[in-house]
């Protein structure tokens, strides 16, 4: 073994035991995770000096994953927090499936014990608050495939009231109301839907079909676009 396998060999060790005994609380390092997801912290990066080339986690990232001989994996100090509701009352995954890249999505969902269909303070899953925040039909798209994989249920929902009205806040009547924004404005007062404008590029041919019925598979709901009028759900 030569000196630089013997480096690294020793520090893959030392970064692992170090990862596993030092951190805070939970609630703390829900904290730091969801904040290092928000800013869009880069997990890993590459050093190279002279001919050798190390690839590693970012030093924010360190207590959080650790590389496998196949794999970068999570440690159990991420798995001990991976269910807390952090100090805003969110969760990892919601921020994850909100803010976090693709790569840093895909790291998180292999944590061990994790709560796919976790509700945060406000009683909302983590594909409801994707649904809410992202600009990319693409993206909210691919989130939710991701979701549906790991067990995700597309079905909970919140009781909301909106001028007398009562909804299910599920992925669908979000999308439906983004998407829609002529008609989702009448609900409200002018200038308060809290459903921000979601544009997709669907061909005219294919309206008909349903944005779900291709979107989500065998889902028992299907919401043809354009609608007549919003769809209300008691």
């Amino acid at each position: 073994m030569n000196y630089e396998q013997k480096y690294l060999k020793y520090k893959k060790k030392y970064t692992i035991l170090l990862s596993h005994q030092i951190g805070g609380s939970p609630i703390e390092d829900a904290n730091t995770i969801c904040q290092l997801l928000f800013q869009k912290v880069q997990i890993d990066k590459t050093i190279s000096d002279n001919e050798i080339s190390i690839h590693e986690f970012n030093t924010p990232w360190k207590p959080y994953f650790h590389k496998s001989e196949r794999s970068c994996l999570p440690t159990e100090r991420l798995e001990k927090c991976i269910n807390t509701l952090n100090s805003d009352g969110h969760s990892i995954i919601h921020h994850a499936f909100q803010y976090g890249t693709n790569k840093a999505l895909n790291l998180i969902l292999k944590t061990r014990g994790l709560n796919i269909n976790l509700l945060n303070g406000v009683g909302r899953t983590a594909i409801i608050g994707a649904a809410l925040e992202l600009d990319n039909y693409l993206q909210i798209n691919s989130r939710i495939t991701d979701f549906l994989l790991l067990g995700g249920d597309i079905t909970i929902a919140n009781q909301i009231n909106i001028n007398d009205l009562n909804f299910k806040e599920d992925i669908f009547l979000i999308l439906n109301f983004r998407i829609n924004q002529q008609q989702s404005n009448a609900l409200f007062p002018p200038g308060a839907n809290p459903y921000k404008p979601l544009n997709i590029n669907i061909p005219e041919d294919n309206k008909n079909i349903g944005i779900y019925s291709f979107t989500l598979g065998n889902v028992s709901r299907s919401m043809p676009l354009p609608l007549e009028k919003p769809i209300f759900l008691k």
